[in-house]
């Protein structure tokens, strides 16, 4: 009964009562999602989301009119205030994102005339230090072809404004110190993300790098009876768990080699992706790679591209004799010992080269071969060295 609004005072409430319930909304929520480390652009849409009534409040709004809490004139003044608020949300929004567009990744991203761009994530900064070793036996000797980009995502509840910038220096303070040390250019991004594995692959996906290296990481649930039980029943209330079930992808009881972030970040990416296990690897002096399935090939590329920036030795085993029949593996065979001759070497039985040192050598394998080895639990995986697991 908006006629009930027949007085110029009545409509200079109406419009207290908008300003009030804005100001309390809008600004009060925006305040502390920039408190928290929000960005302006994502504390402004919180506080125009935070500041839409709807129909919760209308009918609240009738429940304390019908009781006779609220009179006619007070009760239309709150009903226009809802609808207000809820219709100015659709045009705020618009304004937020007319001042703060969407930004495509520029800062840190690798130029496409690069020959080879490699981005890393990391937790903690002593993984960090261990996978920029690692970057750099990729691009130790072509550093003006390459780049190397080392990425921090923390998320967003555990920063604020206030320690951000002390949080952000004290991760990347190794890293550079690292850098340095091994005379490594090396761009540094930091970023406040309310979902981490999202924001990452998205990085990924949309700059131009060859190959994304992240650690093993390590489940959550292992180590303890009610961890296993814990781990079985996340498992079964996964909603994504329960469709690979179904669909036939994974097995509900299986064991995952794997933790849920890394598969998580391995199902979203479109580019290669590494997954570091390292057990002390220093300097390495040879490179394993063990071609198991014919899908194994693109291993002698990663494989080609160490030994082109270090003084290593290659060996390369096939236990299936798919040097025989495939002729793809033995053209690229061929071409790896014309290229580093005397350095390339091929074994014909698996383990044969192990125990290794865990400091000089680095095995190279397959995402599903190393999964198979895992289930299969062959007698040379505990002899194994510092492993990356590359998903192509």
């Amino acid at each position: 009964q908006i006629n009930l609004l027949n007085d110029g005072n009545m409509w200079w409430v109406c419009v207290a009562i908008i300003a009030v319930a804005v100001t309390g909304k809008f600004f009060g929520s925006m305040v502390a999602a920039r408190f928290v480390g929000q960005s302006w652009k994502d504390s402004f849409s919180i506080g125009a989301l935070m500041n839409t009534r709807g129909l919760m409040e209308l009918i609240v709004l009738n429940i304390g009119y019908d009781l006779g809490v609220l009179s006619p004139s007070i009760f239309a003044m709150l009903v226009i205030m809802a609808l207000v608020t809820t219709f100015m949300t659709g045009p705020a929004l618009d304004i937020i994102n007319k001042i703060w567009p969407e930004k495509k990744p520029a800062t840190g991203m690798p130029d496409k005339k690069r020959l080879y761009n490699i981005l890393l994530t990391f937790r903690l900064p002593a993984k960090g230090v261990r996978l920029l070793r690692l970057a750099n036996n990729f691009v130790a000797k072509s550093m003006g072809n390459s780049m190397v980009t080392a990425m921090h995502l923390s998320p967003s509840n555990e920063l604020n404004q206030f320690n951000q910038t002390e949080y952000e220096r004290e991760n990347f303070e190794p890293i550079k110190a690292e850098a340095a040390r091994l005379e490594l250019p090396v761009t540094t991004l930091f970023k406040a993300s309310s979902s981490i594995t999202q924001d990452l692959t998205q990085t990924a996906n949309l700059a131009n790098f060859n190959l994304l290296l992240i650690g093993a990481g390590s489940s959550v649930f292992e180590g303890s009876l009610l961890g296993k039980i814990l781990g079985l029943t996340t498992r079964i209330i996964n909603p994504e768990k329960l469709y690979d079930t179904i669909t036939g992808k994974g097995r509900l009881f299986e064991s995952e080699p794997l933790d849920d972030t890394v598969r998580s970040i391995l199902r979203n990416s479109e580019i290669p992706v590494g997954i570091y296990f390292d057990k002390g690897l220093d300097q390495p002096k040879r490179f394993l790679i063990p071609v198991l399935e014919p899908t194994d090939l693109f291993l002698l590329d990663f494989g080609s591209q160490l030994m082109r920036n270090n003084d290593a030795t290659l060996v390369v085993t096939d236990p299936g004799g798919l040097a025989g029949t495939q002729q793809d593996l033995a053209k690229k065979l061929q071409e790896l010992g014309e290229r580093f001759p005397g350095k390339v070497s091929t074994q014909a039985i698996m383990g044969a080269h192990l125990p290794a040192q865990a400091s000089d050598d680095l095995m190279l394998i397959s995402l599903e071969s190393w999964k198979k080895a895992i289930d299969q639990s062959v007698d040379w995986l505990p002899m194994t060295p510092s492993v990356l697991v590359i998903k192509p």
